[in-house]
């Protein structure tokens, strides 16, 4: 399935008129056309009444929390580390308007086509860089989960490179995570999603899935695991010892071990007693799983994988009745899940892909970070 970008999909968040735009930000008409003229605000016609403008609802927020929040220095510092204005300066990748890209094109447009492979290329811009895997198996027959695994290649990396002084090629420290989730039996394959994908028994169309589940994975911004990679970085961390600081935040229940709740959040509903699924669809205080601020009218990821990777009916079920009770949308972790039940892969499965995925974004901001030369050290406040 390929995912086509339109304009009309832009358009369809000018739902505002002028009186609600003016009585949300409390301002007079002509600072509202003033807006529009310095570009602050969006605006279309109406297509059933073209007399009649109707504005971008995003614009309206922004300008809407940036009028009404503090501005004294200490609480907008404060405010940057809870989904606040951006700190970093970064040219990998960007989230706007619901959307988000990989070096200035469309992620989902990329994730119709593009390998794993390709995303880092296009990130650190280093063919030398993509080389065949060098590296050796590890023992791989335990009953751990498939992070931990992850955990124990990337720290057994990082330990050789602070005793030997050198850097490990980044492709090759990538290739050396899939190998000790999956060991040496998918190495004839030639890609990551392949290797994957043969190591879990996948079919053509699951293939598909975890190569476009990969590409959408490998990068989002500043979240806390990449921040925690950058700051690695900025200390002087090798390569491998900053991955893995990185997949130890992935690894956390408010990170990418969202997955695991996630799953167990739809299993209560989709198999419990009926009276006690809707209870819990209504009243779960944690949507493990559902909603993301960057995303109020749904997280792009989720959509496309959801609508590659369908999830089945007692799932499907719960998913639109959280959907439906608590007005909100799956994210990226759900659809993991999804696919780590659907496409019945071992458990953990979904977490690992994500960590495997999200190492390429990591590699592009320790070099990114390498290269501006600055410590990141912020200040507390004491209270």
């Amino acid at each position: 399935m390929k995912i086509n970008i339109n304009k009309q999909e832009e358009l369809s968040f000018c739902t505002l008129g002028s009186g609600d735009v003016v009585e949300r930000l409390g301002i007079s008409n002509s600072t509202l056309y003033s807006y529009v003229s310095r570009g602050l605000v969006r605006v279309t016609l109406d297509p059933i009444d073209t007399r009649r403008k109707l504005y971008d609802r995003r614009d309206v927020e922004n300008l809407y929390r940036r009028k009404y929040r503090s501005r004294k220095i200490e609480d907008i510092a404060a405010d940057t580390i809870n989904w606040g204005d951006p700190i970093i300066r970064t040219k990998i990748s960007e989230i706007s308007d619901g959307h988000f890209s990989y070096k200035g094109q469309n992620a989902i447009a990329l994730s119709n086509y593009s390998t794993l492979e390709d995303i880092l290329l296009l990130f650190i811009g280093n063919v030398s860089a993509v080389e065949s895997d060098d590296s050796k198996d590890i023992d791989t027959n335990t009953d751990e989960p498939p992070i931990a695994k992850i955990l124990y290649r990337l720290s057994q990396e990082a330990r050789n490179e602070i005793a030997t002084g050198k850097s490990t090629n980044p492709y090759s420290l990538l290739c050396r995570a899939v190998s000790s989730v999956v060991g040496s039996s998918s190495k004839n394959e030639s890609l990551i999603h392949e290797r994957l994908s043969h190591a879990w028994n996948c079919d053509s169309a699951g293939r598909e899935i975890i190569r476009t589940a990969a590409v959408l994975s490998a990068e989002h911004e500043l979240n806390p695991s990449t921040y925690t990679v950058r700051v690695a970085a900025s200390a002087g961390a090798s390569l491998a010892a900053s991955l893995l600081a990185g997949v130890v935040t992935l690894s956390g229940t408010q990170h990418g071990g969202v997955s695991k709740s996630c799953s167990k959040f739809l299993d209560n509903i989709a198999y419990g007693p009926e009276h006690q699924s809707e209870d819990r669809a209504r009243n779960e205080p944690h949507l493990n799983g559902f909603g993301h601020p960057l995303y109020p009218d749904g997280d792009p990821r989720a959509k496309v994988l959801l609508e590659l990777c369908p999830p089945q009916k007692p799932w499907a079920e719960a998913i639109h009745k959280i959907c439906e009770t608590r007005n909100t949308f799956p994210n990226l972790d759900c659809a993991l899940s999804v696919i780590e039940r659907k496409l019945k892969l071992p458990a953990g499965a979904g977490l690992a892909l994500f960590s495997i995925s999200r190492m390429v974004g990591w590699i592009a901001h320790y070099y990114e970070q390498q290269k501006t030369g600055i410590l990141i050290r912020p200040r507390a406040k004491y209270v």
